[in-house]
């Protein structure tokens, strides 16, 4: 999810992963998948194989562990704030975890071309030998729209490396 405001010579960019799904729902999704469990260990045991139940326990856990870290990481922001002056990038997920500036004259983003042409790029922002990475959750859509904006401000880009598989090839007609 990219949008971006302009006020009083600052161009914001807020770059959020997309996500399809809210926690809630996955909550709901991981019930409907214990419950099933659940019915499968315990007629199982019924059986009389009762060693299935820790291990039924273990996945469900293990499930909801991961379904949690993964949808923490879908709601983490990125904000990129450019104005004549500098440009800094503030980036967390509840609350601010980390931050970058730099002077705007001095700064260049780097975009680094994927090997496949589906994936995004990799995006820097660099001042001299201090670079971070930039939009690095985001889709291909979003980055192009981040590097249209960077340089409708008329500031540098560096382009590295080079795409090897165009969309309508397959991976078995590398260059």
């Amino acid at each position: 999810m990219f949008s971006t405001t302009e006020e009083r010579g600052t161009t914001r960019c807020v770059m959020q992963p997309n996500h399809s799904a809210t926690w809630s729902q996955l909550r709901r999704v991981w019930l409907v998948l214990a419950v099933i469990s659940a019915l499968i260990a315990g007629i199982w045991a019924v059986q009389g194989a009762w060693m299935i139940l820790p291990f039924a326990g273990l996945e469900l856990a293990l499930v909801y562990y991961l379904l949690r870290r993964v949808s923490a990481r879908s709601y983490r922001q990125e904000v990129l704030e450019i104005n004549e002056e500098k440009v800094s990038l503030v980036w967390g997920q509840r609350r601010p975890e980390g931050c970058w500036q730099g002077e705007t004259s001095c700064t260049c983003l780097e975009c680094w071309r994927p090997a496949h042409a589906l994936s995004p790029p990799a995006l820097f922002l660099r001042q001299g030998d201090r670079r971070v990475a930039v939009a690095a959750a985001c889709p291909v859509s979003d980055c192009e729209q981040l590097l249209a904006i960077w340089q409708g401000l008329s500031l540098p880009v560096e382009f590295k490396g080079r795409t090897r598989v165009r969309p309508h090839q397959g991976f078995d007609h590398l260059e």
